[in-house]
C-alpha cells in the first residue's frame, strides 16, 4: 500500500531472504521490533495492518509521501516507544487510540496536514519525553491536561491552528527545555506559572493573539538562550 516498487531503497524486499535482512527492518527474538524507512519515497496509505506488529518498539516513516489518515489500529502497538510519521501528508484527526501507547516516550507527527484537536488521549501517555505536532491544522484549545505529561522535556506545537489560552498547567511541565507555541491563534494573557519551568532554553510564543503584560515570574528562567514574542498585543 505504500509503492513499494518506487522506494529508493527496497533492498531484500519482495525475496525469499529473512524478513530480518530487508531494508528498514530490525527484529529480535524472532519478531520484528524496528521499522525505520525515512527518506525512502513510500507514498499511499498506511495500512491496518500496521497495527499487527505487537512487539514493535520503533516506528519511524518520517521524510516520505504517506497520505490517507493514521490508522486506528496504530493503538495496537503496546510496546512501542518511538512513533515519527513526521514530513508526509497525512490528514484527518489524531487517532484517539494513541492514548493506548503507554510506553511511548518520542512521539512526532509534525509537518503533515492532520486536523480537529489535540485528542485528550494523548495526556494520558505519561512517558513522554518529546511531543511534536507542529505545521499541521490542527485546531481547538490546547487542553489543560497536558500539565500531567511531567516527563516531557520537548513540547513543539508550532504552526497551527490553536486557539484559546496557554493552560496554566503547563507550569507542572517542570524538566521541559523546549516550548514552541508560536504561529497560532492563542489569546489571553502569557501564564505566569512558565516562570516554573526554569530548565527552558527555548520559549517561542511569537505570532498569536496574547495580550496583558509579560509576567516577571520569567525572569526565573535563567538557562533561557532564545526567546520569542513578537507579532502579539503584550503591553507594558
Amino acid at each position: 500500500t505504500t509503492n513499494g516498487d518506487n522506494w529508493t531503497n527496497k533492498q531484500k524486499w519482495k525475496e525469499s531472504t529473512s524478513v530480518c535482512q530487508w531494508k528498514g527492518i530490525t527484529c529480535k527474538n524472532g519478531y520484528v521490533n524496528q521499522i525505520q524507512l525515512i527518506n525512502n519515497q513510500l507514498s499511499g496509505t498506511l495500512p491496518p495492518q500496521i497495527g499487527d506488529f505487537t512487539q514493535l518498539d520503533s516506528l519511524v516513516l518520517s521524510d516520505n509521501k504517506l497520505s490517507g489518515s493514521i490508522p486506528k489500529e496504530i493503538g495496537n502497538l503496546l510496546s512501542l516507544k518511538g512513533l515519527h510519521l513526521t514530513n508526509n501528508q497525512l490528514s484527518g484527526p489524531i487517532p484517539k487510540e494513541i492514548g493506548k501507547l503507554k510506553n511511548l516516550n518520542r512521539l512526532s507527527f509534525a509537518g503533515n496536514k492532520l486536523s480537529d484537536g489535540i485528542p485528550k488521549e494523548i495526556t494520558e501517555l505519561f512517558q513522554l519525553q518529546y511531543l511534536h505536532l507542529s505545521n499541521n491544522l490542527l485546531s481547538g484549545a490546547i487542553p489543560k491536561e497536558i500539565g500531567k505529561l511531567t516527563q516531557l522535556k520537548a513540547l513543539q506545537l508550532n504552526s497551527n491552528k490553536l486557539s484559546g489560552p496557554i493552560p496554566k498547567e503547563i507550569g507542572n511541565l517542570t524538566q521541559l527545555e523546549e516550548l514552541g507555541l508560536y504561529s497560532n491563534r492563542l489569546n489571553g494573557f502569557i501564564p505566569k506559572e512558565i516562570g516554573n519551568l526554569t530548565k527552558l532554553f527555548s520559549l517561542h510564543l511569537s505570532i498569536n493573539q496574547l495580550s496583558g503584560v509579560v509576567p516577571a515570574e520569567l525572569g526565573n528562567l535563567t538557562h533561557l538562550n532564545q526567546l520569542g514574542f513578537y507579532n502579539n498585543q503584550l503591553c507594558g
